[in-house]
């Protein structure tokens, strides 16, 4: 075999080299002749560039785990505006008459008779001369009646009504509206109110035989 320093290309301290014998034939004896090759190794280049990224891979399937826990509960909203008030509702039917109530009126020399009073029946002692008067008159249609039960004392009274009533009966004077309740007599006298005027109302007086 040769040895490198034949190669007269060859550095003094050769490297990187490869040395390959190689049959080329047999000498007179009828053995193998060999000769020896230098090779050189593969030179290697520079690094090319990098080549582009290729494009994403597909999504993998989804995870197996446990969903995570449920979140808190949001605060509470505000409370709405309150809406409007409905329209009222129609008036009901009129209930029945009620029945007479009672009073006592105190004598005086003037006595109002208030039609709006719960009472419309009522008594009275005379001592004395008395007019009545009125108060609370109602509206029409509505109708009020009072009837008043006079009682005389040991003297005449005379009894004056409002001068627009309308009277009925022998006992009133119907220029003036007056009568008198003799001595130890009673006297009933009713009043119908059928508006919110005296002209507005009808009134009979009568003495007992």
């Amino acid at each position: 075999m040769a040895k490198v320093s034949d190669y007269t290309d060859a550095p003094l301290n050769p490297t990187g080299y490869l040395f390959m014998a190689v049959q080329t034939g047999t000498d007179s004896n009828g053995n193998p002749t060999y000769t020896t090759f230098r090779i050189e190794p593969d030179r290697v280049g520079a690094q090319g560039p990098v080549g582009p990224q290729g494009l994403p891979g597909p999504t993998g399937p989804a995870g197996t785990g446990a969903p995570g826990p449920a979140g808190a509960t949001g605060a509470t909203g505000a409370t709405g505006a309150t809406g409007a008030t409905g329209a009222t509702g129609a008036t009901g039917a009129q209930g029945p008459a009620g029945s007479y109530t009672s009073s006592a009126l105190v004598y005086a020399g003037s006595v109002a008779l208030d039609f709006s009073s719960s009472a419309n029946f009522h008594t009275i002692t005379l001592a004395g001369a008395i007019t009545f008067t009125t108060t609370n008159l109602p509206t029409a249609p509505d109708v009020k009646e009072k009837v008043i039960v006079i009682t005389g004392d040991g003297s005449d009274r005379v009894v004056t009504l409002p001068a627009t009533w309308n009277p009925v009966g022998d006992a009133i004077d119907s220029a003036l509206l007056t009568f008198t309740v003799p001595a130890g007599t009673v006297c009933v006298l009713s009043a119908t109110a059928l508006g919110n005027t005296d002209a507005d109302v009808i009134v009979a007086a009568g003495i007992p035989a």
